[in-house]
């Protein structure tokens, strides 16, 4: 495949039920070590996104929890008590947390967000933890130049317009819009990073 542009990007924000012990990023740290195994986390399948980042989390502070991964949606499950907490993706996490429904305790991105200024990044207790879910657009190998280009030329249009960022930006999409080449080399360096937590964690991918 060939890139074209990394168009956009979404956070995941740690949220847990309202029964769960811990408020914040250091109690949720100390529970764990002090619980191995007890905190039960759920995640969309092994080295999904919301794995990934609850292993990088296990890594960097040395503790363990309990993985349970859902086909389906796991809320049904996370606000009954039946899990305590999952990584969800911020469109769907900020309506709950507006709502009192849950909790948040952190989010993946690089910074805080906007719209939760009281909710810390991960990034502010481990430097680099950043988990984002990226929007963007490949094509067969042998497109030539030329329609790559154009086509990255139209999209990158598109996303710097005002109203289209003002409306991805509801639901907690910044937009980006890069050039194939940014995209290719973001695309090899997250790659990177979770094969080498993959192998660290003794991930098996199946």
């Amino acid at each position: 495949m060939k890139p074209v542009s990394l168009l956009a990007e979404q956070p995941f924000i740690w949220i847990a039920n309202n029964k769960f012990p811990a408020s914040t990023v250091l109690e949720w740290i100390s529970l764990a070590k002090a619980r191995p195994k007890k905190i039960v986390f759920a995640h969309n399948g092994v080295a999904s996104f919301t794995n990934l980042g609850a292993e990088m989390f296990m890594q960097l502070t040395g503790s363990e929890m309990l993985a349970v991964p859902y086909k389906v949606n796991a809320t049904p499950d996370l606000l009954s008590g039946v899990v305590d907490m999952k990584m969800e993706p911020a469109s769907t996490a900020i309506p709950l947390i507006k709502s009192g429904m849950v909790k948040a305790l952190a989010v993946t991105s690089a910074t805080r967000m906007p719209s939760l200024p009281d909710v810390p990044a991960m990034a502010e207790f481990f430097p680099g933890f950043v988990v984002t879910g990226n929007y963007s657009v490949w094509v067969p190998a042998g497109t030539p130049p030329k329609i790559v280009e154009s086509l990255n030329s139209e999209l990158v249009k598109i996303v710097k317009q005002k109203e289209f960022q003002n409306r991805v930006g509801e639901i907690s999409i910044r937009t980006i819009g890069s050039t194939p080449e940014v995209l290719w080399a973001e695309t090899r360096k997250e790659s990177a990073a979770w094969e080498r937590l993959i192998k660290e964690r003794n991930i098996k991918v199946e």
